[in-house]
């Protein structure tokens, strides 16, 4: 599989897209670059995607399985954290205890 991949990689040219980011400098010096961020959050999803879809089934159902963690997330802050926009700031603060 490996020498596959090797051959076709040599003999299928770059994208118009990978030559402009190469000949504006915009390409990672070192693959490593890929774990900082801002790249970190994109592998680590696509990792997750990886890992999800043989147990899942096929990308659809990866995708829903993905797709529901921020769902919950904003279903969780809007139903648990009270709103106080346009409040003072001295009514949603609970009052400190004078201390003697």
């Amino acid at each position: 599989m490996l020498v596959v991949a090797a051959v076709l990689r040599r003999r299928i040219p770059e994208s118009a897209r990978f030559v402009a980011a190469s000949g504006q400098g915009r390409l990672a010096r070192r693959w490593s670059e890929i774990l900082r961020p801002p790249h970190r959050q994109r592998l680590a999803l696509v990792c997750v995607a990886a890992v999800l879809i043989a147990p899942a089934g096929d990308l659809s159902r990866t995708a829903l399985i993905l797709g529901l963690g921020p769902l919950a997330a904003a279903v969780l802050v809007a139903s648990r954290f009270p709103e106080t926009a346009g409040a003072e700031l001295e009514a949603i603060t609970p009052a400190a205890s004078p201390e003697e």
